[in-house]
């Protein structure tokens, strides 16, 4: 069973406004993540906490400067990681094009439009990839 520092939660957004709004409704309902205002960024981070049993939900914006969501999905699928990534796509796209290059990328797991909302949140806590991961992370703060 994982524990506490296991799973991470990382913002990749541009725009420090959205990525502070989705930082505070994170804090609150889930737990604080790490916000990172480029894909290069969160690249790298990626790449220095990869080892086995590390987890990472990304909520993932698809425009962005120096390495847009796009890319940083296919710097993903050219390198295997040890750590598990799962991929949220939050963006202010309405192009169903995007939703279906989604489907095309194994760690993304869910797109949803900015800004998120608790209600994005309980669908995310659902999804069959995090249900562990996150019913883990809420008994470490019963057990504490």
């Amino acid at each position: 069973m994982p524990n506490q520092n296991d799973f991470e939660i990382l913002v990749v957004d541009d725009d420090k406004v959205v990525s502070l709004m989705h930082k505070h409704l994170l804090s609150n309902h889930l737990q604080p993540p790490i916000p990172f205002f480029n894909g290069k960024k969160a690249l790298d981070y990626l790449y220095a906490k990869n080892k086995p049993g590390n987890n990472f939900l990304l909520l993932l914006d698809i425009n962005m400067p120096v390495l847009n969501g796009w890319d940083f999905l296919k710097e993903l699928r050219k390198n295997s990681l040890a750590c598990s990534i799962y991929v949220v796509l939050v963006t202010s796209s309405i192009c169903t094009v995007d939703k279906r290059m989604a489907q095309e990328f194994e760690q993304v797991i869910g797109f949803c439009h900015k800004p998120l909302k608790v209600s994005h949140l309980e669908k995310i806590k659902e999804l069959p990839q995090l249900r562990s991961l996150i019913l883990s992370k809420e008994s470490d703060v019963f057990q504490s």
